[in-house]
C-alpha cells in the first residue's frame, strides 16, 4: 500500500516542497527556485526532477508514492486546468496532466489560496472544522473556501477569489486584476499602506506615520497598538471593509470559522477583534456567532494543503475494523469482580482483556468494499447486540439506525434460550412482538421501503429496509452534483440504485 505523498506550493520566487506520510506527518521539506523565464516552461520539469531526486535520497520506490498535490497562483478548474498564472508566465495549462506525464504519479492541482485553506483546516487554525473560509492578507488578498471538507473550485477555477470582490464602486485606481474597488486594494498589506497614505493626505492629525520614510502595514498596526490616532483610524477602516465583506460571504457559504492568514495577520488580535466587531454588525443574525481564528501554518500551509489534495479521496482498499463492547446491565461491585479480570488497570500491557460483566455485549465489524468497474463503493457495518437481563436489543434500534444513516438495513431478531416458571415450564419469549418494524420510529420508517420475513413459531423475525429517495450529492467525493451534466447524473443514480437493489435482494440481478 502507498505510504507517502508529495506536497508542492508554487510561488513566484520559490517552490516549496514536502514529503509527507498519508497521515500528514512531514518527513522532509525543501525549496527550489521558480524559473519563470521563457513563459515558465521549466517550472513543472524542475518540480518533477526534484521529486525524482528526493525519491533517490530517501530510497523510495514509485509504488510507495500515493501521488502529488500541487497549489499554483492562479484559477484552477477541478480537472487541473490553470486559466492563466501571470507571475509564472503560464497561459491555459493542465497542470495535472503535465506533471503526471513528467512524474508518472497521480496529480491533483488547486489554487494556492484554496490549498492553503485545506492545510489550515487539516492541521492549522481551522482544525476540527469542515466548513472553513480562509482569507490571506498578504501583498494581495487570497481566499479559500472549504465546504463539507471539500474545496470549492468553481466552474472557472475562481471559487474563493475573495480579494477581487468589489467593495467600492467609486474607486478610480485600478486593481492588479484590471477592475477597480477590489477588496485587496484596501485590506492587503499594500492596501493598508494605501489607506494610510490617503489618511495622511486628507487629515492634519499628528502621527508618527508622517515621520517614517517608508510606511509599511506593520508600522500602521504597531503604531495603532500604542494609541496613534491616525494609525487607529486606518486600522478601523481596513477592519470595517473586511468585516462587512466577510458578513456578505457568510450569507452565501455560512462557514463555521473564518481563518485569517498572510503577513498582515501577524498584527494579531487588534486585527481580528476589529474585523469581528464589524462582521457582527453586518452579518445575518444566524451567522453572527461564526468563529474567527488566526492561521497557524504560515508559509507551510500551501504545501500541507496540497498534500491533502491527494489523500482526501476515500480509500476503499478494504481495511475494516472490529470492536467488541462488554455491557454491565446493572451495577457490579468491585468485590464481586473476578480478580483475573483486567478492570482496565493494565490496559495495553496484556494481549487479551477479560471481564465478567453479566454476559451482554455489542460487537461491531466494518467492511469497506468497492466495485471493480463502476466506481461504486460500499461501506458495510455489521452489529451484533446480545443481551441477557433487563436490556432489550430492540430498544437500541432507532439509535443505531440514526447513528449510521444507512441506505440498506437488514435486521434479524430472535430470542435465544428460555426461562422457566415455578413449575419448570419453559417460556421462549416474554414480550409481544409481531414485527421488528413495531420498534422503529414511524418517521424513520417513512424514509424506507420495508419487508418482513418472520417465523412466529420459532420466534424468529427478519426485516429488510431500502432507502426510498437518493440524494446524489451524498454519494459524491470532491464533486458537486451540479458540476455534472444531466446524463452523467442520471447514469450515476441508476448505477447506485442497481447496486442497492442487488444488496437489498441478496443476489446478483443485473
Amino acid at each position: 500500500m502507498s505510504k507517502y505523498v508529495f506536497g508542492v506550493d508554487v510561488g513566484g520566487t520559490t517552490v516549496k516542497m514536502g514529503l509527507f506520510t498519508v497521515e500528514g506527518e512531514v518527513l522532509d521539506k525543501w525549496e527550489i527556485k521558480t524559473r519563470t523565464e521563457d513563459g515558465g516552461k521549466n517550472v513543472l520539469p524542475d518540480i518533477a526532477d526534484s521529486i525524482k531526486s528526493k525519491l533517490a535520497d530517501k530510497n523510495l520506490a514509485d509504488e510507495d508514492i500515493e501521488g502529488v498535490g500541487i497549489g499554483v497562483p492562479g484559477p484552477v478548474k477541478e480537472d487541473g486546468t490553470v486559466l492563466k498564472c501571470v507571475n509564472l508566465g503560464w497561459g491555459i495549462l493542465n497542470v495535472q496532466d503535465e506533471l503526471r506525464a513528467l512524474t508518472g504519479f497521480e496529480v491533483k492541482a488547486g489554487n494556492d489560496a484554496n490549498v492553503a485553506a485545506l492545510g489550515e483546516m487539516w492541521q492549522g487554525g481551522g482544525k476540527g472544522y469542515s466548513n472553513v473560509v480562509m482569507v490571506t492578507l498578504g501583498t494581495g488578498v487570497g481566499g479559500g473556501i472549504i465546504l463539507n471538507g471539500k474545496m470549492l473550485f468553481g466552474v472557472n477555477g475562481a471559487g474563493g477569489e475573495i480579494g477581487h470582490i468589489c467593495v467600492d464602486e467609486n474607486e478610480t485606481e485600478i486593481c492588479g486584476c484590471g477592475n477597480t474597488g477590489c477588496l485587496e486594494q484596501y485590506t492587503s498589506a499594500t492596501g493598508v499602506v494605501r489607506l494610510a497614505t490617503r489618511a495622511m493626505a486628507s487629515s492634519d492629525k499628528k502621527s508618527a506615520l508622517r515621520d517614517l520614510e517608508t510606511v509599511t502595514a506593520k508600522d500602521v498596526f504597531d503604531l495603532a497598538k500604542i494609541g496613534d490616532e491616525l494609525a487607529k483610524t486606518v486600522v478601523d477602516e481596513q477592519a470595517h471593509i473586511l468585516g462587512r465583506t466577510l458578513a456578505q460571504i457568510a450569507c452565501v457559504v455560512d462557514p463555521e470559522i473564518f481563518v485569517i492568514g498572510g503577513g498582515v495577520s501577524k498584527a494579531g488580535s487588534i486585527l481580528t477583534d476589529a474585523v469581528k466587531e464589524y462582521f457582527v454588525k453586518y452579518a445575518f443574525h444566524a451567522c453572527r456567532g461564526t468563529k474567527f481564528a488566526l492561521a497557524e501554518l504560515g508559509n507551510d500551509a500551501g504545501m500541507i494543503g496540497a498534500t491533502i489534495l491527494n489523500i482526501s479521496k476515500q480509500d476503499y482498499d478494504p481495511q475494516g475494523a472490529s470492536v467488541n463492547i462488554l455491557i454491565a446491565e446493572g451495577h457490579v461491585s468491585p468485590e464481586n469482580i473476578d480478580k483475573s479480570c483486567n478492570q482496565g488497570l493494565n490496559f495495553g500491557q496484556n494481549d487479551t482483556i477479560h471481564a465478567h460483566l453479566d454476559k451482554s455485549h455489542v460487537t461491531v465489524h466494518t467492511f469497506p468494499e468497492s466495485h471493480p468497474e463502476n466506481t461504486v463503493c460500499t461501506f458495510r457495518v455489521d452489529i451484533d447486540v446480545s443481551t441477557c437481563g433487563e436490556i432489550s436489543p430492540l430498544n437500541t434500534l432507532d439509535y443505531l439506525i440514526s447513528s449510521f444513516d444507512s441506505d440498506i438495513i437488514t435486521i434479524d431478531y430472535r430470542v435465544r434460550g428460555f426461562t422457566r416458571d415455578m413449575c419448570g415450564k419453559k417460556y421462549y419469549i416474554d414480550h409481544d412482538i409481531t414485527s421488528i418494524q413495531d420498534y422503529i420510529d414511524e418517521k424513520t420508517l417513512t424514509k424506507y421501503d420495508a419487508i418482513d420475513v418472520n417465523v412466529y413459531q420459532s420466534n424468529i423475525f427478519h426485516t429488510k429496509m431500502l432507502i426510498k429517495e437518493i440524494q446524489l450529492q451524498n454519494y459524491l467525493f470532491n464533486t458537486d452534483v451540479y458540476e455534472l451534466p444531466p446524463k452523467e447524473r442520471l447514469d450515476i443514480t441508476n448505477s447506485l440504485r442497481r447496486e442497492m437493489i442487488e444488496i437489498f435482494s441478496g443476489m446478483n440481478i443485473y
